[in-house]
């Protein structure tokens, strides 16, 4: 046979492979009043799928066509399941889309085998949907069940799931085809690292910390010992945590201790009147002064957060002059800025 007519034959075969791909079976798209021949347990669930978060209203992200099976239906403390009629494994993957709290042992979605549990799914903490997949082909011909379930009596643990399909496609990428370029113009990258990781050169915020206010005012040595124990490389206080490491000697022994550095020092003000004021300039020159003994920190001002939603613009340009007059003394001294 001459090579030209094996190349033909080949396209033909190949091109009968492409054609023969198969559909999606689709499990539910949960768009009915109802749940369907899908069992209901429990009051979690409603009486059918929904396109709202009880009781604040928000609209789900990322669904298809307009409903989810949720388990923030009509109240944040119900439990109960809802699980599929049994069906054959006729693909190779299970496709869904998913959200809700990270809680694998009350909230998620798992796989039957014969009543065994073989796969399990949970939620990813947030409100928007992401697709997730099961390989499931070790089942085939088996019949299997899907439980979607919350035991999780609070608002934080609730399941939401929609259009489950069989597919010979998985839904999700694997790890080592997933890439994303950033483009980086700052001297730190604020990200979480996982505990005992190798380190690396990220510093760590502590604003999850003066969220809860005066709580943590003046213990910033334990802020420091929690980002070193979890591979942060570096710190970016503001200053209303500093306490008794206002002194730059302590603060030294606490970031050496701690085998830390201090990224960035974020300085806090009021800053609404057209000039600083006096306490002010007095405190800037303080943070200023602090600074030369950190030569390589950058030094953020910071406007302190308030209710006050009057004035913004005269708010606006009271900041700025403040601000620009601040930057201009610590440039002068050589400090790092932004």
């Amino acid at each position: 046979m001459r090579i030209l007519d094996r190349i033909r034959i080949l396209a033909i075969l190949l091109l009968g492979v492409s054609c023969t791909k198969r559909p999606n079976i689709l499990m539910n798209d949960f768009e009915g009043e109802t749940y369907g021949n899908w069992q209901v347990t429990g009051n979690a669930f409603g009486s059918g799928p929904t396109d709202r978060l009880w009781p604040v209203n928000f609209r789900i992200n990322e669904l298809i066509g307009t409903k989810v099976a949720s388990s923030f239906h009509n109240s944040e403390s119900g439990v109960g399941t809802l699980m599929s009629p049994k069906f054959k494994i006729e693909r190779r993957y299970i496709n869904f889309l998913v959200a809700g709290g990270r809680f694998p042992d009350s909230t998620g979605l798992h796989l039957l085998v014969d009543d065994e549990v073989v796969l399990k799914s949970t939620g990813n903490n947030q409100n928007n949907l992401e697709w997730q997949t099961w390989e499931v082909w070790d089942f085939k011909g088996k019949s299997v069940q899907i439980m979607i379930f919350d035991f999780a009596a609070g608002k934080e643990g609730y399941i939401m799931v929609d259009h489950i399909v069989q597919s010979d496609v998985s839904a999700v990428k694997a790890k080592s085809d997933l890439q994303k370029q950033f483009s980086f113009n700052k001297r730190y990258l604020q990200l979480p690292v996982k505990t005992g990781a190798e380190r690396i050169q990220i510093a760590c915020e502590t604003y999850t910390w003066q969220m809860l206010r005066e709580s943590y005012k003046g213990k910033l040595d334990h802020i420091m010992r929690v980002a070193s124990a979890a591979s942060f490389a570096g710190s970016e206080p503001e200053t209303s945590l500093f306490g008794d490491l206002s002194d730059p000697i302590k603060m030294k022994e606490t970031l050496a201790r701690h085998n830390l550095e201090l990224a960035v020092l974020c300085h806090m003000e009021d800053w609404s009147q057209p000039k600083e004021t006096e306490s002010e300039r007095s405190r800037a020159q303080q943070w200023i002064a602090y600074l030369s003994y950190f030569p390589d920190t950058i030094y953020l001002p910071v406007q302190m957060p308030g209710t006050d939603r009057g004035h913004i613009q005269e708010r606006r340009r009271n900041l700025l002059s403040c601000v620009n007059e601040i930057t201009e003394r610590a440039s002068a001294r050589g400090i790092v800025l932004p």
